[in-house]
């Protein structure tokens, strides 16, 4: 079984793991490493393998040693794509008006999402669903923007922007005055 890693190994895209066999016979050894039965470059007991396709993959590996080979050892791992997060929600509202901010998600749920008001940060843990909302009220013009996202898998990268503008009632420029009645004779 493969000696440093656990598996089944979870990873996400663009991650570069090591994996490794302790070896049975060390003077001598040679090993054959496959990915879904591709052969990899390495001959010793260690693969090293940046992952850049998502989907499910099996990785063996047999020690070879004085004209015997080993058993086969295998494990799975699961390349997941990065999450994304795509903020919008721009517009106005009457003074004391609420609006509405929507997040639209990618990956594997439960989310953590993080976002600001360029005040305060506001972590959002355990979102189930796409898209996730919310409602504000703000009192001046405030701009909303993503910091992370992370799925069930991974650390994903964000976008966008949600300006919410209150407006302040209409007030009257001029009075209102009565036009003259004309009597018609």
């Amino acid at each position: 079984a493969f000696a440093q890693l656990a598996m089944p190994d979870n990873v996400c895209i663009g991650a570069t793991k090591t994996y490794s066999v302790n070896p049975g016979n060390p003077i001598g050894s040679t090993y054959t490493w496959q990915i879904d039965g591709v052969t990899q470059a390495t001959t010793t007991n260690q693969l090293i393998k940046t992952w850049s396709t998502p989907g499910t993959y099996t990785v063996t590996v047999v020690e070879h040693s004085a004209g015997c080979d080993g058993d086969i050892k295998s494990g799975v791992v699961n390349v997941s794509p990065k999450p994304t997060a795509a903020i919008s929600g721009t517009t106005a509202v009457c003074a004391g008006g609420t609006a509405t901010i929507s997040i639209a998600l990618t990956g594997t749920a439960p989310w953590t999402i993080t976002y600001a008001d360029g005040t305060t940060s506001v972590t959002v843990n355990n979102i189930a669903a796409s898209p996730y909302t919310f409602t504000v009220t703000p009192t001046v013009t405030t701009t909303y923007s993503l910091v992370s996202v992370t799925d069930a898998n991974c650390t994903g990268t964000v976008s966008g922007t949600a300006v919410v503008t209150p407006s302040t009632p209409a007030t009257p420029t001029s009075s209102v005055t009565q036009q003259p009645t004309c009597a018609v004779a």
